[in-house]
């Protein structure tokens, strides 16, 4: 066992004790299984609305998507995943603020995920009324509690991509849907964010 040392100047001394383990970010909260895809061609599900007819929702209703933002049309819709496996996904949830960067270090190879994963979720739970879904979409206020995967953009580099679901009302009308945002891996993220890895 790795052993740290402190030097106690005036006393002339060396104490060593155990290296203190480093404190989980994030707690388990479950798992879902995911289907294998054969092929995924982000731009056609990825739209705003929910009629949609390019975009079938594998199975399932389509989901209401209210915006999608500019950082993520930018880096992942031109996104095309093929053979993508079966697999059971991992739910954590972020039981003490930091940066995605320390959550992916603690997340290791498991951490990177697939687009196609994310609809196939949303897909499942079009809206908050949908409870067998797992994504968190509670009907919220600012601000949103986010639900995260981080996966690789048309750049190379890997996004931190969150979905939420959003309600805004004024006087003249309300709008509501998934929101769908990628934004870098250096984020920090609050707590009881959830995040979704293989």
């Amino acid at each position: 066992m790795l052993k740290r040392c402190t030097l106690f100047v005036l006393l002339g001394a060396i104490a060593c004790g155990p290296t203190p383990k480093a404190e989980k970010r994030l707690e388990s909260f479950g798992t879902v299984e995911m289907p294998a895809v054969v092929r995924f061609v982000a731009a056609k599900y990825f739209r705003e609305g929910n009629n949609n007819p390019d975009a079938p929702a594998f199975d399932y209703k389509r989901p209401m998507i209210l915006q999608v933002v500019d950082e993520f049309e930018k880096h992942l819709l031109g996104k095309v995943e093929t053979n993508v496996p079966a697999t059971t996904m991992s739910i954590h949830r972020v039981a003490m603020i930091g940066k995605g960067d320390l959550l992916i270090k603690e997340l290791g190879d498991r951490a990177e995920t697939n687009l196609a994963y994310v609809w196939e979720l949303l897909a499942r739970q079009p809206s908050p009324s949908d409870r067998e879904g797992v994504l968190y979409s509670e009907r919220q206020s600012l601000p949103f509690i986010q639900n995260v995967f981080f996966i690789r953009g048309t750049d190379g580099n890997l996004w931190a991509v969150s979905v939420y679901w959003a309600e805004l009302h004024s006087s003249e009308e309300d709008n509501y849907g998934w929101v769908i945002n990628a934004v870098p891996t250096s984020n920090p993220w609050d707590n009881d964010v959830r995040v979704f890895s293989r």
